[in-house]
C-alpha cells in the first residue's frame, strides 16, 4: 500500500486512514506491505511490513518535493518486493504516490486500486494555483489508470462522477473507519502542565486538524472572541491540536483578539495524547469549509464525545443532526458563535448524541467494516477481464 504519509509521520487524515485500514486487513489475514515517504532514520514505530527509504537529509513529508518522494517510494517498493516477492495488487492512497504506483502496475502487470480522499478543487474551494492544477492533473491520471477507485464519501463519488467525468462503473464508496477500541485503551491523563491550570472549571472546546484555510479555524477564533467578550463566556477554553501553514497567522490572531487565556495552540499531538484530549474535552468542533469524511469526527465519536461540525462535503453522511452529533450551517463567525452556544445549552442531548455517535462507529464506521469492504474491492479488481494478472488472490498487497 503506497501512502506518502504514515504514522508517525502524518500530515492529515490519510496517514490515520491507512494505518487503520492496514490493521483491519491484517486482522482479516491479508498481508499488507506499506511503502511510505523517505525518512532520515528508521522509525521506532515501524514494523517489518513498513518500508521507507532512509535519506539523511530527508525533510518531513509535508515539505518533501514530488521528485524526492517519487524516488523514495520506488526505492522502498523495490526493497519490499525483494523481501516479500510480487504482490497481488497495488493500492495507492491518493495522488502523491501515483508515479510509483503506475510504474509498479505497468512493470509487474498487476491491478491498481486507488483511494481518493479529496480533490484540490474541493479542498481549495475552487481557488487553484499552479501547483494545485498539477496535483489535480495527477489525481485524474491516477483515476484513469486505476482498475477500481475507492471514494471515502458519497459526496466525493458524485463530484468525481459529474465534475471529473469518470464512469461510475469503476468507482466504489467505502467510508473511513477507525478502531473503536483505540480511544478507550488509553488511561485518562492530565493535560500538559501549561494547559491544566487553564482548563480547571472551564468548558473545553477541541479542534484537531491541519491549520489550513479550508479548515475554518479563523472563523472559530472569531466566534470564540464573540462568545468570550460579547456574551461573557469567559469559561470557554479552546484547545487547537495540529500544524499547518497558518500556524503563525493563527498565533498572531490569538494575540490580536486578546484570547491568550482562552486558547492553547498545542501543535501536532500523538494519537495517544489526542485520544486523551478528546476524553478531556466537552465539545469537539469541526468548522471546515470543506471536508470529505473527517477522521477527527470518527475519533471523537469513538471516544463517545459530542461533535459539532459544519454541514459540508461528506460530513452529513456521518453525522445526523441531534441524533449522532450536531450539524451547523454557519457561514459567519457570529453564526458559529450561535451554533456553539446553542449546542452547549443542551448538555443532556450532547450526552445522548455522544453515545449514539459511538454506536455508529461500533456498527458501521469502524476499521473492520472498512477492511472487509476494501478486501471485496481487491477481489473484484483481480476478476476484471482487462486485468493482466492471471494468478489467484493470495491476500498480498503493496
Amino acid at each position: 500500500m503506497i501512502s506518502h504519509e504514515y504514522p508517525p509521520l502524518s500530515i492529515g487524515g490519510i496517514g490515520t486512514h491507512t494505518s487503520e485500514l492496514v490493521q483491519g486487513l491484517g486482522e482479516l489475514g491479508t498481508r499488507v506491505t506499506v511503502v511510505s515517504a523517505p525518512t532520515q532514520a528508521y522509525l521506532a514505530g515501524d514494523h517489518q511490513e513498513v518500508f521507507r527509504q532512509v535519506l539523511p537529509d530527508a525533510p518531513h513529508p509535508r515539505d518533501m518535493s514530488q521528485q524526492v518522494l517519487d524516488t523514495g517510494l520506488l526505492a522502498a517498493a523495490e526493497d519490499a518486493i525483494a523481501k516479500h516477492g510480487l504482490p497481488d495488487l497495488v493500492h495507492v492512497q491518493d495522488s502523491k504516490g501515483v508515479s510509483a504506483a503506475l510504474k509498479l502496475k505497468d512493470e509487474l502487470g498487476i491491478p491498481l486500486v486507488s483511494t481518493v480522499h479529496s480533490t484540490e478543487t474541493l479542498r481549495r474551494l475552487g481557488r487553484l494555483e499552479d501547483q494545485h492544477y498539477a496535483q489535480e492533473w495527477s489525481r485524474r491520471v491516477m483515476i484513469e489508470a486505476s482498475d477500481l477507485v475507492i471514494c471515502v464519501s458519497e459526496y466525493l463519488y458524485k463530484f468525481i462522477t459529474y465534475v471529473f467525468g469518470v464512469e461510475s462503473r469503476k468507482l466504489r464508496v467505502i467510508p473511513n473507519g477507525i478502531d473503536p477500541r483505540a480511544p478507550m485503551r488509553y488511561q485518562a491523563k492530565r493535560l500538559a502542565e501549561e494547559a491544566v491550570s487553564r482548563t480547571e472549571g472551564r468548558t473545553v472546546l477541541l479542534y484537531a486538524g491541519r491549520l489550513a484555510p479550508e479548515k475554518g479555524v479563523s472563523a472559530l477564533l472569531e466566534a470564540l472572541y464573540i462568545l468570550v467578550n460579547e456574551r461573557g463566556r469567559r469559561d470557554l477554553w479552546l484547545y487547537l491540536a495540529g500544524e499547518g501553514n497558518m500556524r503563525e497567522s493563527i498565533a498572531a490572531r490569538i494575540d490580536d483578539l486578546g484570547l491568550k487565556d482562552n486558547v492553547y495552540l498545542a501543535g501536532n499531538q500523538s494519537r495517544e495524547a489526542l485520544a486523551t484530549q478528546y476524553r478531556s474535552s466537552d465539545l469537539i468542533v469541526i468548522p471546515s469549509l470543506y471536508d470529505s469524511f473527517p477522521i477527527t469526527a470518527l475519533e471523537a465519536m469513538a471516544a463517545a464525545k459530542p461533535v459539532l461540525a459544519a454541514a459540508v462535503g461528506g460530513i452529513p453522511e456521518l453525522i445526523r443532526h441531534r441524533e449522532t452529533g450536531f450539524l451547523s450551517y454557519a457561514i459567519t463567525p457570529r453564526d458559529w458563535a450561535n451554533s456553539i452556544e446553542d449546542t452547549l445549552s443542551r448538555p443532556g442531548l450532547m450526552r445522548e448524541c455522544a453515545q449514539r455517535g459511538r454506536g455508529a462507529i461500533l456498527s458501521k464506521y469502524n476499521h473492520m467494516t472498512m477492511a472487509r469492504e476494501t478486501s471485496s474491492v481487491y477481489r473484484e479488481a483481480l476478476q476484471l477481464p482487462e486485468v493482466r494478472s492471471s494468478h489467484e488472490w493470495k491476500k498480498s498487497v503493496i
